[in-house]
């Protein structure tokens, strides 16, 4: 008896190879409608944590999210931790804002 074997191609349509004369199958990757659309989202989503920053800068704290929970930390209590997240949350505004 041979035993069963199932190949990706048979089991996912937009795998399989164009036929001859046939387009390939279009699949949706988001629910978006236009690339500008996601550009728009990330740049808002940078704004906002660009904003965030300077609220963290302004007050002296900022919260740090690490596994389930998070951390809030103070400037003036744990100062490496503070400006650790600061800059891991510059960097991220940025790339938010101009690489994607």
């Amino acid at each position: 008896m041979r035993p069963l074997v199932l190949e990706a191609r048979a089991l996912v349509p937009w795998l399989r190879p164009a036929r001859r004369g046939r387009r390939p199958v279009q699949v949706a990757s988001a629910s978006f409608r236009s690339r500008a659309e996601v550009r728009e989202t990330f740049r808002l989503l940078g704004v906002l944590l660009g904003l965030y920053v300077a609220y963290g800068l302004a007050h002296g704290e900022v919260y740090a999210r690490s596994g389930v929970w998070g951390r809030t930390f103070y400037r003036d209590q744990d100062a490496w931790r503070y400006w650790s997240t600061i800059a891991i949350y510059c960097g991220l505004s940025v790339a938010l804002l101009f690489y994607f």
